[in-house]
């Protein structure tokens, strides 16, 4: 449960209080309870933090590459995926590497090993690489509050929100993947490349199949997330 009179909150903090509908009131005690999790609501509190870093709107400090604590400069954001993935909270947390994948010789971090495979001296077929991380993501607390008010009721971002653990999952799952995913070379993270709703989610069922996933899951469901996905990112883009 979040501290709310800490002076530092982490990202996951943020992202919750960025996307609960009501802050109309300040907690019992200075701490926020969070609200039982809205995964469109989520997803679109993930995707406005991330606009106000990409536009410098906030500040954050984070460890990059295993580097000491600092500010990051925000055209560093611009090439990171946000990648919320299920912990044992009821909220997801997230994940923060870059979109393109590094030499191991060129990073100190390797815990988040790519498929793709890079250019490589000593591997002429090239050597599979990993991804740049961004690790304790940190916010001040007051520019998180100036930023999004106390004050701020915010409208429900969807009226038919998803309620069922499966969709939830299912959400995420096409959140997670497509934040990794590329098509001729090209990240899918943040565009379809020309490819159709239909395309993506027959992509992503053969990756994740790849993948030794054995749950079954339906077409027409995994299309309509992808289109989800990316009505999301346009509604944020022309906010």
């Amino acid at each position: 449960m979040p501290d709310f009179a800490a002076p530092w909150w982490s990202i996951d903090d943020a992202i919750i209080w960025v996307a609960s509908a009501d802050r109309a009131s300040l907690p019992k005690d200075y701490f926020w309870e969070p609200p039982e999790l809205d995964d469109y609501a989520y997803f679109g509190g993930l995707r406005e933090l991330e606009l106000a870093l990409l536009e410098g709107e906030i500040i954050a400090h984070a460890s990059v590459d295993a580097a000491p604590m600092g500010p990051v400069h925000e055209s560093f954001w611009s090439s990171m995926n946000f990648v919320p993935f299920w912990s044992r909270s009821q909220w997801p947390v997230v994940l923060i590497h870059s979109q393109d994948a590094f030499r191991a010789e060129a990073l100190l971090d390797h815990s988040e090993p790519s498929n793709t495979k890079v250019p490589d001296a000593k591997h002429p077929e090239g050597a599979f690489g990993f991804y740049r991380v961004a690790r304790d993501v940190m916010f001040r607390r007051d520019e998180i509050l100036k930023r999004w008010t106390i004050q701020t009721i915010r409208e429900p971002l969807s009226k038919t929100a998803p309620k069922t653990r499966a969709k939830r999952k299912l959400t995420l799952k096409v959140e997670a993947s497509l934040a990794k995913m590329t098509h001729n070379g090209l990240s899918l993270a943040k565009d379809k490349r020309g490819l159709s709703d239909a395309d993506i989610a027959e992509l992503l069922l053969e990756r994740w199949h790849d993948e030794g996933d054995t749950e079954v899951r339906e077409f027409e469901a995994v299309k309509k997330q992808v289109w989800r996905y990316y009505d999301r990112l346009r509604t944020l883009a022309n906010a």
